[in-house]
């Protein structure tokens, strides 16, 4: 659920920055699987937005948990995007930015409790470590069965958004795009900048990835993890081996693929009445099966446990794949 909520929230802003009438206009390049290297290492936000006049966004979608290491790790993970110097360029390089706004996307649930915890008892404590020149701008966000709703947190404690081109972001503060909008880009793009959940990956494999290599029609198939990821990189512009992996053993475990000297059988069968429900199917076979590793069956449950949610109604067109 919290990795399929964060393809829908990058999907909103991927589609708002370059496919909307009034945004495009402003955005020199929309990174969704952004790689920043900086001196203090790698750093791997959700995206970043580099604007025409050389400004641009930083955005980290977080979840605030009780312990109070959690609330640090994401102080820290703000800080250090607070001095990213440069942002990916549509060239493949990267670009020198005059100034650069930090966005947290929370959800509304837990909005008032970031606030506090972040700004009131960490931004405005003169004690503690984290005080960056420039507060980071706080941006909450809800699913609805009809839309979502995003609002820019409107307290006082608030960052405020100094980068982006005319017009700005700051002229829509308050959101609400139904799935249609953003449902062709959440289909093309289908991840976040984060590792892939075997299920997710599994169930997209299932529907997308397999049918457009094979067919529909193909009973049984063969192929290899590495033909695997090569379709899934061409497809969706992005995978790792060791995702992908993961996910054809969750297929494995479910019945529907076999293993032997390198080579994946699948066999293909409806698993649901509808796409939407595959996820729970996969889920469901996966978690009653008995030649598995206990690494993999533990993962498996916990999958099962949080899938009610991973490609319901409130994803947000992901039946529309």
């Amino acid at each position: 659920m919290i990795y399929d909520r964060a393809v829908d929230i990058v999907s909103i802003y991927h589609w708002l920055f370059t496919e909307t009438k009034e945004l495009p206009s402003t955005v020199e390049h929309f990174e969704r699987y952004p790689k920043l290297k900086t001196s203090e290492g790698e750093l791997t936000p959700d995206f970043t937005v580099l604007f025409k006049n050389g400004t641009g966004w930083v955005a980290e979608i977080a979840n605030i948990a009780l312990p109070e290491g959690s609330v640090e790790s994401i102080c820290r993970q703000l800080d250090k995007y607070s001095r990213v110097t440069h942002l990916p360029n549509a060239r493949g390089g990267t670009t020198e930015v005059s100034k650069l706004d930090v966005v947290l996307l929370t959800p509304i649930d837990n909005a008032t409790d970031a606030v506090r915890r972040i700004y009131g008892e960490r931004i405005e404590n003169p004690d503690h470590w984290y005080s960056p020149a420039r507060r980071p701008i706080m941006i909450q966000f809800a699913p609805t069965p009809d839309h979502y709703v995003l609002q820019v947190w409107p307290g006082s404690q608030n960052g405020s958004f100094s980068a982006g081109g005319e017009p700005n972001y700051r002229d829509w503060v308050d959101l609400k795009p139904p799935p249609r909008n953003f449902a062709n880009n959440k289909v093309r793009y289908a991840f976040a900048n984060d590792p892939i959940p075997p299920l997710y990956l599994a169930t997209r494999l299932w529907l997308n990835v397999f049918p457009s290599r094979f067919g529909v029609s193909a009973v049984t198939d063969e192929t290899t993890t590495d033909e695997v990821l090569g379709l899934v990189r061409h497809q969706y512009g992005r995978g790792r081996v060791g995702e992908v992996d993961d996910a054809m053993k969750m297929l494995r475990a479910a019945g529907l693929v076999t293993f032997a000297d390198g080579i994946w059988k699948i066999r293909r069968r409806r698993l649901s009445r509808t796409d939407s429900d595959a996820h729970v199917a996969i889920a469901q076979l996966a978690s009653g099966a008995r030649t598995v590793d206990d690494r993999s069956r533990t993962r498996m449950r916990r999958e099962l446990a949080s899938q009610p949610t991973l490609f319901d109604e409130n994803s947000m067109g992901i039946d529309a794949v």
